[in-house]
């Protein structure tokens, strides 16, 4: 038989490509063997070897899944992403959909070409703004990037493709870093800041809850749950039940109400990696001896006022009426909006949100000299450094010291050389000096003095004015 013969019975038969250096052809000059190429006759040995040590019979008889299993498993892997994810993905590529419509473009981009389907990110990419015109922030446009790749390697649509590192997009991901230099350059505010409560607004808040309504009962135990807890913004508000939080007590007898029910959180996982999804969250809140202030007692006030019907799986935060609780859960906006709304209220010095009272837990317990660990069993964080940028942000009592720090220090400067010591390789000296003529011409301001430090180190002089 001819070995074009041989290899088109094989070829005919094959269910798959054949790989890659099964046969070294080093040594064959040309690479050619009886008149076939090298790619060829791998191919002729690859379906020689599966023929001889495999059973290629119970390969071609194998029973597929069907619809229903296969449905059933597509589900369980959806079921792994969590709900708020499922839903921004959605919107995202709603956005993405629309945007191709109205370009005239193939609006079902699953199956495009990697060229085709890069170019069509790239024109998107450059599109994209809010609806008030101003650019998306760096976060937002990562996110807007990660729900297409999320859709495109999801089990609906199933591609083994990366829009995010593949080399094939690396254009598209190049007009992406292009919008974030727009907004970084332009005048919008650089991301949300969370700003912990200064003192006084801090002690205002307290002042007012005096508990002389079921309302004003009901927002001290929504701060104090958000605030010993250390929960984000919205963390899991509208999920808490009556039985979420209970009462208890420890080996010395005092009481503490704790958060008894797995939650969701944003840092639990469901990942294969244990450390994922472990949470490390063991914040309690304990009972003070003032009954006036303290938030277990209000707690226990709390959910005395409840309806009598009310059961373990009653939502812990109902509507108030004149006549007290109403069987109606509070709506999830307003319990996203508790704190903007109450420093409207109170008058507060700034607008603050939810999350600034994660802030704020963050900022005392690092005035306490806490350690970081410590802090990371009340806000249930993973990563030291995600603490660390809470602890960047500081309160206006840490801005007054600071400045009346370096008031001192410049109050208390002499001609005298003072020595500093930084680390073992260098020491600073400064000395200042009341006399030293300003650089300023004669003609406008003649015969004026600055004060200047000079800072001797071992890598220099240095000279400052002040």
């Amino acid at each position: 038989m001819q070995y074009s013969a041989i290899l088109e019975l094989h070829i005919d038969i094959m269910s798959e490509k054949a790989p890659i250096n099964l046969i070294n052809f080093d040594n064959v000059p040309g690479g050619i063997v009886s008149g076939l190429s090298t790619e060829q006759f791998e191919q002729v040995a690859y379906k020689s070897m599966r023929k001889t040590f495999y059973d290629e019979d119970s390969e071609e008889d194998a029973v597929e899944l069907n619809s229903d299993q296969l449905q059933f498993l597509s589900d369980l892997e959806k079921c792994s992403i969590p709900t708020g994810t499922v839903t921004q993905t959605k919107n995202h590529i709603a956005k993405f959909r629309g945007f191709l419509e109205t370009q005239k473009l193939t609006a079902n981009f699953e199956n495009l070409p990697n060229e085709t389907l890069n170019d069509y990110l790239r024109l998107f990419y450059s599109s994209l703004k809010t609806k008030t015109g101003t650019f998306y922030s760096p976060s937002s446009l990562i996110c807007i990037r990660a729900s297409i790749q999320r859709h495109l390697t999801s089990p609906d649509v199933n591609r083994t493709i990366n829009i995010i590192r593949g080399d094939d997009f690396k254009r598209a991901n190049g007009v992406l870093r292009s919008m974030v230099g727009k907004f970084l350059n332009s005048s919008q505010q650089k991301g949300k800041e969370y700003d912990a409560i200064n003192e006084d607004d801090f002690q205002k808040v307290l002042n007012y809850f005096t508990r002389t309504s079921t309302q004003v009962l009901q927002d001290e135990v929504l701060f104090n749950t958000i605030y010993y807890f250390g929960l984000r913004g919205r963390e899991n508000l509208r999920n808490m039940k009556c039985s979420t939080i209970v009462i208890k007590s420890d080996s010395s007898g005092a009481q503490y109400a704790v958060i008894d029910v797995p939650m969701a959180s944003k840092n639990v996982k469901a990942s294969l990696n244990s450390k994922e999804h472990t949470d490390f969250k063991q914040a309690r809140m304990y009972e003070k001896s003032d009954k006036s202030c303290c938030p277990v007692e209000a707690l226990k006030l709390y959910k005395d006022s409840f309806p009598s019907d009310a059961d373990e799986n009653t939502p812990l935060f109902l509507k108030c009426t004149k006549n007290g609780l109403s069987k109606v859960p509070v709506g999830k906006t307003i319990l996203s909006d508790f704190m903007k709304n109450l420093s409207k209220k109170l008058n507060l010095s700034k607008i603050y949100t939810n999350h600034c009272i994660r802030v704020t837990v963050v900022t005392i317990m690092r005035e306490k000299n806490f350690p970081v660990k410590d802090i990371m069993l009340v806000t249930g964080h993973k990563n030291t450094s995600s603490v660390e940028r809470y602890d960047r942000k500081r309160r206006d009592s840490d801005f007054r010291n600071l400045s009346a720090k370096l008031s001192e220090t410049v109050n208390d400067c002499t001609n005298e050389k003072k020595i500093f010591h930084i680390s073992n390789e260098c020491n600073m000296s400064l000395t200042v000096n009341e006399t030293v003529q300003s650089q300023i011409p004669e003609d406008s301001r003649t015969g004026t003095h600055q004060k200047k430090a000079r800072l001797h180190t071992s890598w220099g002089l240095l000279e400052i004015d002040l």
